[in-house]
């Protein structure tokens, strides 16, 4: 039986556009039987959680508590969690939440890095893209082809996400003709924000990755491929969609 991971997650905690908890993405992962998820939130554009006056050292830490609290939550079941974030081009790095172009998911970076390397973000994105490799961090595209106008950059990337969970099959197609064309390493990420979500994508593991450092040589070596799968959502988690709904509709 292979390990499962998803590389795409979003809480309600990090990102406006979740209703689901640190906690409960625990719990959704669990009863499904997969081994490990990746918190992946909003750490720039209009959906993070935090305000853009928000201190970049307060920005850090939040995003990371989130990430420790789903941690010890995963251990209690035997689940491996994995930090990282979904980072969003900002033009001006001091105005986080007003962001143009495409969409990455960041794993591997240290929390220590990421504090003390606010200006590696002022940088253009091939240069920045380049120190987060250098310093250990492993760079997907998250859905390249979901926006009207394109931003690609496969020489600064490792990967692309071919299967997303939250985009229609003709973006998902033409990812993988993307991926094809420059030979970069397919990835899979349900993209998952509520409770009732069905198609759930990830990577799949020979071996069990204790870390995200192991899942990462897992995917570059090849020792992992990208799946998707279609999710029973059972009564309890559309009841609590149901009521998260209600809730959003009520503050609108």
């Amino acid at each position: 039986m292979p390990y499962r991971y998803d590389l795409h997650c979003h809480t309600k905690e990090g990102s406006k556009c979740s209703d689901i908890s640190a906690r409960q993405m625990v719990e959704i992962y669990n009863e499904i039987g997969f081994s490990g998820f990746c918190i992946t939130d909003h750490f720039t554009g209009r959906m993070t959680a935090l305000s853009g006056e928000t201190d970049w050292e307060e920005r850090v830490n939040y995003f990371y508590d989130i990430y420790t609290v789903a941690h010890e939550e995963g251990k209690k079941v035997g689940m491996s969690v994995f930090w990282g974030i979904e980072y969003s081009l900002a033009p001006n790095i001091d105005q986080p939440t007003q962001t143009t172009g495409a969409d990455f998911i960041f794993l591997g970076t240290e929390k220590e890095w990421l504090l003390h390397n606010k200006d590696a973000f002022r940088e253009k994105p091939a240069n920045l893209f380049k120190m987060v490799r250098d310093a250990g961090g492993f760079i997907i595209h998250a859905h390249p082809m979901l926006k009207e106008e394109l931003q690609l950059f496969p020489y600064y990337v490792d990967a692309i996400e071919v299967i997303n969970g939250g985009v229609d099959d003709a973006c998902n197609e033409n990812a993988k003709t993307y991926s094809k064309m420059y030979n970069l390493i397919k990835t899979a990420g349900s993209d998952i924000h509520r409770f009732d979500h069905k198609l759930i994508a990830g990577m799949e593991t020979e071996k069990p990755c204790h870390t995200v450092n192991e899942l990462i040589d897992a995917i570059k070596s090849k020792q992992a491929k990208p799946f998707s799968m279609e999710r029973q959502v059972t009564d309890y988690w559309q009841h609590k969609q149901n009521h998260a709904s209600e809730y959003r509709r009520r503050l609108k």
